[in-house]
């Protein structure tokens, strides 16, 4: 069962985090003017605007999450995320009542992987597509999402993209504002703010971050110095890139690197998986960073790096992680007994709910035994008689006891039989739960279960719990 150590953060731990995160009046005005620009052709929610406004007060923080621009927001890791930071930000104001915090979705625009984003996946199904223009994918049309959307619904009307879907995608020219209107759509009403961070006033405000990156290859260089070169993620000599129409080009040589520093505009340069997080913490006053395992993996690995940055360095926090099934599924496992430590693993609960019933699983074991113990008893007698008889009878015993093993199955069978509404359920659980064997949160994409089930998202804030981040069931 995946699991992780309980947070502890003291209020005194979160008052310290403030009190290091010193912005300035005019990058705050900057940081507020850009965003508010960034939503301006969507009709945003009244309580973003109050927290993109509030971004100008120096009592206002953020704590940020981010994503790939996955098709539909993509698999229940995604919710995940994005519920634990607005639970963090809403306990957080909460706890400092003179205090605004802003939970923050950070699209990863800039990212290249079109693999890593086109693609839909419900249970066995499976859809990719391919594009044939390159380039930052939030730079991309918004076309060919269109096409295979309606591919999707020709194929699996059982598992149909209804209109907030398809509105998203048919009524916005770019993935970027198709992504940013969704999570709007879905988030707006908690005030979650949605930032792009392929932005030419953002990157302005990186100036100096890009500059020594580009001119000492900084990242690099920290990475030698606490020997970390090597990890989740490679550091690189260039932890940079260059966005160009339909390109986004790895910086790789020093020549590269100061062709892009003698232009002296930094809004081509595009960071990478490591440079990105420094760039978020560079352009936000962010208390704390939610993500899964694998990214606080990486954030370990350059954790070294901000004192040598000279920036304040966040909270990594873990996201919750867990699974949701119908409430009268949990009604039904509890009525069973069944241990919910082992909810990945149904059906052992339910092999183990048949012993309980019937015995061992090994039921003729007795019968095995003697057959074996009554063939070794007469070999010595058999050999005396003929030793070449010898192996045959041996034979003889081995296919005795095959003869009793095939019974074990079909009376194993036969009490599966006996017992076929549960054994349906320990199915249906396991391949709602472990999707062709991915963990669902991983695979299945969460957007189905909002379109029948739109107080999935409120549920879901309202039991997070960040200090625990264990692995979890919720019911609906």
């Amino acid at each position: 069962m995946p699991s992780a150590k309980t947070v502890e953060v003291s209020k005194e731990r979160w008052a310290d985090l403030m009190e290091q995160r010193k912005f300035s009046s005019s990058q705050r005005m900057l940081l507020s003017a850009t965003l508010l620009e960034q939503h301006r052709h969507i009709q945003c929610h009244i309580e973003v605007e109050k927290n993109i406004s509030s971004l100008k007060q120096s009592n206002t923080f953020t704590v940020t999450t981010g994503q790939q621009i996955v098709t539909a927001l993509g698999p229940w890791m995604v919710l995940y995320k994005i519920a634990t930071t607005i639970k963090l930000a809403k306990d957080l104001a909460k706890q400092f009542p003179a205090h605004h915090f802003v939970p923050i979705f950070w699209m990863a625009t800039e990212d290249h992987d079109w693999a890593e984003i086109a693609e839909i996946k419900k249970g066995e199904h499976l859809l990719r597509w391919d594009n044939t223009v390159g380039g930052a994918v939030g730079r991309l049309s918004c076309d060919t999402t269109v096409d295979a959307l309606r591919e999707w619904n020709d194929l699996y009307p059982e598992w149909m993209l209804n209109n907030d879907v398809f509105n998203a995608y048919k009524q916005h020219e770019t993935l970027a504002d198709a992504a940013r209107w969704l999570v709007q759509h879905i988030f707006g009403h908690h005030g979650l703010v949605v930032v792009d961070g392929d932005d030419a006033e953002l990157k302005s405000m990186a100036e100096d971050l890009f500059n020594a990156e580009l001119s000492e290859q900084k990242l690099f260089h920290l990475a030698q110095e606490h020997h970390c070169v090597q990890g989740e993620i490679e550091i690189k000599p260039y932890n940079v890139f260059q966005l160009t129409s339909g390109q986004r080009i790895r910086v790789q040589t020093k020549e590269e690197a100061e062709t892009l520093l003698s232009e002296n505009d930094f809004t081509s340069c595009s960071p990478n998986v490591a440079l990105r997080i420094f760039y978020q913490e560079t352009i936000l006053p962010n208390l704390a960073y939610i993500g899964g395992p694998s990214e606080q993996k990486y954030w370990n690995q350059v954790a070294p790096f901000f004192a040598g940055l000279n920036i304040p360095q966040p909270l990594f926090i873990l996201r919750e992680r867990g699974v949701v099934v119908p409430e009268k599924w949990c009604r039904k496992w509890d009525a069973l007994l069944w241990n919910k430590d082992q909810s990945l693993h149904p059906k052992e609960c339910f092999e183990s709910d048949l012993r309980n019933k019937y015995g061992s699983a090994e039921t003729l074991f007795a019968l095995k035994d003697s057959i074996l113990s009554a063939y070794e008893s007469h070999y010595s007698m058999i050999s005396s008689e003929d030793a070449s008889l010898l192996n045959a009878a041996k034979g003889d015993c081995v296919k005795s006891i095959q003869m009793v093993e095939q019974l074990e199955k079909k009376i194993q069978r036969s009490r599966k039989r006996k017992e076929e509404e549960t054994f349906q359920f320990a199915q249906r659980w396991e391949e709602h739960v472990n999707p062709k064997n991915h963990m669902a949160e991983r695979w299945d994409f969460w957007i189905f279960e909002w379109q029948k089930n739109k107080h999935i998202v409120d549920m879901l804030i309202d039991q997070m719990d960040w200090e625990d981040p264990t692995f979890k069931i919720w019911s609906y």
